[in-house]
């Protein structure tokens, strides 16, 4: 029986994909998962190597070709389509899993049926790894099935597709949106929502590779492309009035952002940027700064950055609050 289907989007990664498809092979797992292959029409030579692989596993690996380049969000849209599987989860092209992740997900979602399976990630870059745990602190399988449970998820665990596993059904009449750079920011938050269960599988499995000349490189200091995902996110606010989706916005536009925009020593920028955004939430979400995931948080930290918001429409306020959002980083940039 097809239990799950693995989609992965091919856009000029000749480099990476053999690695990729080679950790996509499990023969124990043969005949319970699909990988999918969609060509996204790049101009490299990925698809002479991918079609090496399908003459080897016809059995596995399956190709879709697009008639022209659709970009990301298309390309998984495509094999969300396509799936005949009853679960589907999302690989990039450069990236790879851990040995033995196909069989620990497929034997996990046999004893747990639930809407959303999550996992553990390495970020590598050159010479270094760094461990992204969702549960540093009880490092122990957990299942959600409170709705109240669910809604915190959506602000506990990352956006990243590709650190999950979805049943198929929750993308009925609802794909990913196409032609956005954050589309995970955008969407993936949407889709948990629609989750009744949830089970966190505490093994680090999705290796995430960072290239300094990749599109998630660069796009966070894309600073329009990031607003206009946080309108497609602000459009799916207004139909469930999750507030977890606030506090997304709050963490990406006044945290995340400036982060990203300092490790480029654009601190001027950074500041900038936070005028903008607290006048982008001003008009998005106008109790944005009473949001429960700060005001009612167990995390101290959290409850005095919400008193922290209030000081942000002065400069004063804006450098006090960039300045205790990243203390360890302006620290160690400081020692160099």
């Amino acid at each position: 029986m097809l239990i799950l289907s693995i989609i992965v989007p091919i856009y000029n990664v000749e480099q990476y994909i053999e690695e990729c498809l080679s950790s996509l092979i499990e023969k124990t797992a043969f005949g319970q998962y699909d990988v999918i292959l969609v060509d996204d029409c790049g101009n490299d030579d990925s698809i002479s190597k991918v079609n090496a692989y399908i003459d080897m596993y016809p059995n596995i690996f399956k190709m879709i070709h697009h008639d022209k380049n659709r970009g990301l969000s298309a390309a998984r849209n495509t094999g969300i389509e396509y799936s005949k599987a009853r679960y589907v989860t999302f690989v990039d092209s450069d990236d790879w899993l851990k040995e033995g992740s196909i069989g620990l997900c497929l034997k996990t979602l046999n004893k747990e049926p639930v809407d959303l399976l999550f996992f553990d990630h390495n970020k590598f870059w050159p010479g270094r790894v760094e461990p992204k745990v969702f549960n540093s602190g009880n490092n122990a399988a957990q299942k959600l099935s409170d709705s109240n449970e669910i809604t915190k998820l959506i602000t506990q665990v990352n956006v990243h597709a590709c650190t999950k596993v979805f049943r198929r059904e929750l993308f009925d009449n609802h794909l990913f949106p196409e032609n956005l750079v954050f589309e995970d920011v955008a969407f993936i938050p949407s889709v948990i929502n629609k989750c009744s269960t949830a089970y966190y599988l505490p093994h680090v499995l999705y290796q995430y590779r960072q290239r300094e000349n990749s599109l998630s490189s660069e796009a966070i200091t894309d600073t329009a492309k990031l607003y206009v995902a946080h309108e497609e996110l602000y459009c799916h606010y207004t139909k469930s009035k999750n507030s977890a989706y606030i506090f997304i916005s709050i963490r990406d536009l006044l945290i995340y952002l400036p982060r990203a925009l300092i490790s480029k020593n654009n601190n001027e920028k950074a500041l900038e940027y936070m005028e903008k955004s607290t006048l982008w939430l001003d008009k998005h979400y106008p109790d944005w700064k009473s949001n429960k995931f700060f005001s009612r948080s167990t995390d101290w930290k959290r409850r005095v950055l919400k008193w922290l918001f209030y000081g942000l429409k002065y400069r004063s306020g804006r450098v006090i609050f960039l300045y205790l959002t990243n203390y360890d980083r302006i620290k160690e940039k400081l020692k160099n």
